[in-house]
């Protein structure tokens, strides 16, 4: 996207002043001389500078600008690579132009500035790719703001508001190893559910398989094991016929929300992979309000992700759990993701 708002001509002083200098001692040489050649030099000398300043002012109607990413999403800690293109549907020439804008981070409301230069060539589109690299997730937006150029003689440079934009999502590292996590949280969440519902007996489970290490002694049915001389383990299968909602916490600092949208990432592929929908929810300060998204399918999770970004990180999204309770009622078995000691964790909180 690019569009112009306004233009503006400025002098560049000491050039101006050099060139005028060179004016008035070839005038004195055509008093003393009266060289034809003398002549003929100065009278080039009073022409170029009115066809450089006009030629570099009448080309600014057919300058445009656009930068744009190689892709939607890119992961964090790549390389994302953007072209910013220059194009010049004129006759003007500039060797020396400058684009200043900022990449600015919208998630987080970070934002610093960039400028860089390149050429300006007659009918032509120019380009430069920049690569930039982010280690906190989130939306990335580069913006070009201006546009700063010289005529051929340097005697003035022309600036232009512009407003060229590129967007991409900085999606979060993939992490491994969330299977044991996962299963920690679906146990939780099974056993919450269980505790909520009325007249539950803890025996009548159908679905059932033999004890592997790492299960809990908790899960063990006694009654079944002692009939088959071989532990049996109850497979917890509440939370997979419904859902898992995550509670992202994203009122801290740039680092601790990334780490949260890590861990985030990763349980939501988990889950996936075992068909366990997964549904987020997130404080918006402006909406007053917690957003939602839900992801059935592996490949709705960029997607859904993406979403999340788009908005603005919580900057006092305290007592989130308490909120949720206030907000969301209906909401009562859910994973909260925070920080804990300084590291993401997730918590299993119900609402009796």
């Amino acid at each position: 996207m690019e569009q112009k708002t306004k233009s503006r001509i400025h002098l560049r002083l000491f050039r101006d002043i050099a060139y005028l200098f060179m004016l008035i001692l070839l005038i004195f040489l055509q008093i003393f001389l009266h060289s034809h050649f003398v002549l003929t030099v100065l009278v080039l000398l009073f022409l170029l500078p009115i066809l450089s300043v006009a030629l570099a002012w009448w080309m600014r109607d057919s300058l445009s600008v656009t930068a744009k990413p190689f892709g939607q999403a890119m992961q964090e800690g790549e390389a994302g690579i953007w072209r910013i293109q220059i194009k010049n549907s004129g006759y003007g020439i500039s060797m020396a132009c400058t684009l200043k804008g900022k990449v600015e981070n919208v998630f987080f409301g970070t934002s610093g500035e960039i400028n860089f230069d390149m050429p300006i060539s007659m009918k032509t589109t120019e380009h430069f790719d920049l690569s930039l690299v982010s280690e906190y997730c989130g939306l990335i937006r580069l913006q070009i703001e201006r546009m700063e150029y010289i005529d051929l003689l340097g005697l003035v440079s022309v600036s232009l508001d512009m407003s060229a934009m590129g967007e991409t999502v900085i999606l979060p590292k993939e992490q491994e190893g969330m299977t044991e996590q996962k299963s920690n949280f679906q146990t939780g969440i099974s056993e919450a559910e269980e505790s909520l519902a009325k007249g539950y007996d803890f025996a009548e489970v159908t679905d059932m398989r033999e004890y592997r290490p790492g299960d809990r002694i908790k899960d063990i049915h006694w009654k079944l094991s002692a009939k088959k001389d071989e532990l049996m383990v109850k497979e917890r299968t509440g939370v997979a016929q419904s859902q898992v909602i995550l509670l992202l916490d994203l009122s801290g600092d740039a680092m601790a929300i990334t780490e949260i949208m890590r861990l985030a990432y990763g349980l939501s592929k988990a889950f996936l992979q075992e068909y366990v929908p997964v549904r987020l929810l997130w404080w918006d300060e402006c909406q007053y309000d917690f957003q939602e998204v839900l992801i059935t399918e592996e490949k709705e999770r960029k997607e859904s992700f993406i979403q999340v970004f788009h908005g603005r990180s919580s900057k006092s999204a305290s007592g989130l759990p308490e909120l949720l309770q206030k907000v969301r009622p209906l909401v009562q078995s859910y994973v909260y993701l925070s920080m804990v000691q300084g590291k993401a964790d997730g918590m299993v909180i119900s609402h009796v």
